[in-house]
């Protein structure tokens, strides 16, 4: 049978290392005839460098000692060409003990080596990729502000100090370069948050979720107050694995959007809870909102996506995709269920701060 095999090399070495049997596979993988291989030495597959290095030896030496060993390496044919192989090398003893020679299994894992390899090079270029284009948004970003500045606080000099002089119709002109500089300053702003959340290293720690809570509604009580929100909070007296900051704006981020999207004159009712799930700890924010529509519940994620005209709803469509990106960095997952017309459901879940690692 082990003759007949031709997937893989097997084949005996006696005690000092040197080709006793050669089979089928042996001959298809190293290129050797049996009349060529039987009785030299196992060195004979081995890299120049490998011999130099004193690797064959070794190899028996531990598996004399062990029992077996097992490698990953360069292997060469009789033609000279090299293989990727993975090799096991098993001592065989007698009943009394007595080391009676090596058996020897070799696989060509060449393909496997290649694809690794260049999954591993795709993976470096992505992330080669992502780091310029996050560096360029980050740097274009800065570079647009002050221009951004000047155009507005032009726009504002010019109604001040010339304001009577003008027409009406250069008043709305000045009214709508002023209201695009904030909406792009916006815009990058968002972009600026989005980049941070990407490219900040993350060390998660375990946090009170209450307390996270607590400061992000205490950060956003003009707000809330403005849009005359309601927000009531149970049941987040729990333990997540997160960072603290990330987190902060995640949450931000999901009340800011239950407050603002709101049907006409209807105060937004906001409610926070959590639950556990296995694991994790699953957040939801949940409001009474105008609600979205199924085809369009996983499109808000995306970044700068927007349902809505900013002269309904500003803003500039940065939010949720904040919050996924965070949520996913910290290990965690974001979702939605909603209705139109009924309210949405927001959550996220995070690792739980209680569980044993």
């Amino acid at each position: 049978m082990i003759e007949s095999v031709r997937d893989y090399a097997i084949f005996m070495l006696d005690p000092q290392g040197c080709v006793r049997t050669w089979n089928l596979g042996a001959e298809r993988l190293k290129g050797y005839s049996e009349e060529d291989i039987l009785g030299k030495h196992f060195s004979t597959f081995y890299t120049p460098e490998d011999k130099q290095d004193g690797k064959p030896a070794l190899e028996l030496e531990i598996a004399t000692a062990e029992g077996r060993v097992e490698d990953e390496g360069w292997r060469v044919r009789k033609d000279g060409t090299r293989f990727w192989a993975n090799v096991i090398i098993t001592a065989l003893r007698d009943s009394d003990g007595v080391l009676r020679g090596f058996g020897k299994v070799t696989r060509d894992m060449t393909e496997r080596r290649r694809s690794e390899q260049r999954m591993a090079e795709r993976s470096a270029e992505l992330a080669e990729l992502n780091e310029q284009l996050q560096t360029f948004a980050y740097m274009v970003s800065h570079d647009l502000r002050a221009p951004l500045r000047a155009m507005h606080t032009l726009a504002e000099a010019l109604e001040d100090d010339f304001g009577d002089r003008l027409p009406a119709e250069a008043h709305d002109y000045t009214d709508r370069i002023i209201q695009s500089a904030q909406r792009l300053e916006l815009m990058i702003s968002d972009l600026l948050t989005y980049s941070r959340v990407v490219r900040t290293e993350l060390r998660l720690e375990r946090l009170n979720l209450q307390d996270v809570l607590q400061s992000a509604l205490s950060a956003m009580q003009a707000e809330l107050a403005e849009r005359s929100a309601r927000v009531q909070v149970s049941d987040v007296n729990r333990t997540v694995i997160a960072h603290r900051a990330v987190l902060l704006q995640a949450i931000t981020n999901l009340v800011s959007n239950a407050a603002k999207f709101t049907h006409p004159g209807v105060p937004a009712e906001i409610r926070i809870f959590s639950e556990e799930r296995g694991r994790y700890v699953r957040v939801t924010v949940e409001d009474n909102g105008i609600g979205i529509a199924p085809e369009h519940q996983q499109r808000i994620f995306k970044m700068l996506e927007r349902l809505h005209g900013v002269e309904s709803y500003p803003g500039t469509g940065a939010g949720l995709a904040i919050v996924k990106k965070a949520i996913e960095r910290m290990g965690g997952m974001v979702g939605v269920t909603s209705q139109v017309g009924r309210g949405s459901r927001f959550w996220f879940e995070l690792p739980g701060g209680d569980n044993d690692e």
